[in-house]
């Protein structure tokens, strides 16, 4: 799959979450811990993403995925003409991990941010630009998806 098609995988929750669906009490545990679970994976360099038997044996109707599918056209085709290949030594292997790292760190913290309504959603928000910048191999995007975690990390810390 490598490590663009698992970041597509993560990709899903975290815009998910990023979604006014996070304001659904336990939506952004469960979205935090699935993308802390599949991140996680990214960022120790599993090349086969594993997930948990009873996620993997879902089956979804072929209409429901035919009608997704239509719906993500017009923004998948927007973000194609938005993103491109630049900057692509931050989107390379050692800085991908980190990005994935910083991701799974992200999921951790969702289920602890629930008792605030939505505020899941500004992880989510970058968990997902980092998710596309690893897709798209664009790394503008990478900056504008790790810069303001890592101000807000280095204002805490320091």
């Amino acid at each position: 799959m490598g490590t663009q098609g698992q970041s597509a995988v993560v990709l899903v929750p975290a815009a998910l979450v990023a979604s006014p669906l996070s304001s659904i009490f336990g939506f952004s545990s469960v979205c935090g811990i699935l993308i802390a679970l599949l991140a996680g994976q990214i960022a120790v360099g599993q090349r086969k993403l594993w997930l948990p038997r009873r996620l993997s044996a879902i089956r979804v109707p072929r209409r429901w995925l035919e009608r997704g599918i239509a719906a993500l056209d017009a923004p998948a085709q927007f973000l194609d003409r938005m993103t491109h290949k630049r900057l692509r030594f931050l989107v390379s292997p050692p800085l991908e991990r980190f990005m994935a790292a910083l991701a799974c760190l992200g999921g951790f913290a969702m289920p602890f941010l629930e008792v605030v309504p939505m505020s899941s959603s500004i992880i989510g928000s970058f968990v997902a630009l980092m998710m596309l910048a690893i897709l798209t191999r664009d790394g503008l995007v990478a900056m504008a998806a790790v810069l303001p975690p890592l101000l807000i990390l280095a204002w805490f810390v320091f």
